[in-house]
């Protein structure tokens, strides 16, 4: 059994509350809006393999933030089901290996990997440059949702990864 590595491309989104004051929250990006139960589905894409894993391990910080911001998306995404997603973990330790990075620092490795290293991608074990990839696919992402007017500060991806 292999490594499942999912993306998922996030905005951070301006909305008004009560139209009083603004506040921003990290956004996923919907596929569509609901599916045959009623319920949003994310737009993700991916890889499978150990060695998509370890890549992702070696070039991005794990996701520390908050763990209820990935348990909730685990849950849109269904790799938790409710009980899962309801159950209350005192020690918050994430169950799912989490990762994170903003659009620019993918933009960043692709650059490096193109330019700075020598024979970098012959190196490579998964034989191919995946932050091209990556970048291709969020911006994909990006204009079917028809939220590309975002800054690439603005624009996270989050992976996931199940094993």
């Amino acid at each position: 059994m292999g490594a499942d590595i999912r993306f998922f491309v996030q905005v951070n989104k301006r909305y008004q509350k009560e139209g009083v004051y603004d506040y921003y929250k990290w956004t996923t990006v919907p596929l569509y809006t609901e599916d045959y139960s009623g319920k949003r589905v994310l737009a993700d894409f991916g890889w499978c393999g150990w060695e998509v894993y370890d890549v992702i391990k070696e070039e991005l910080s794990p996701y520390k933030e908050d763990y209820q911001d990935i348990k909730d998306l685990a849950y849109q995404a269904g790799w938790i089901n409710q009980d899962e997603y309801l159950a209350k973990d005192e020690d918050d330790d994430i169950q799912i290996p989490a990762y994170c990075a903003s659009f620019s620092y993918i933009k960043y490795l692709d650059m490096y990997n193109k330019y700075e290293a020598v024979d970098k991608l012959e190196e490579c074990p998964i034989g191919f440059n995946i932050w091209d990839e990556v970048i291709k696919k969020t911006e994909m992402t990006l204009e079917l949702a028809d939220w590309d007017f975002y800054h690439p500060e603005d624009i996270r991806i989050i992976v996931l990864a199940s094993y």
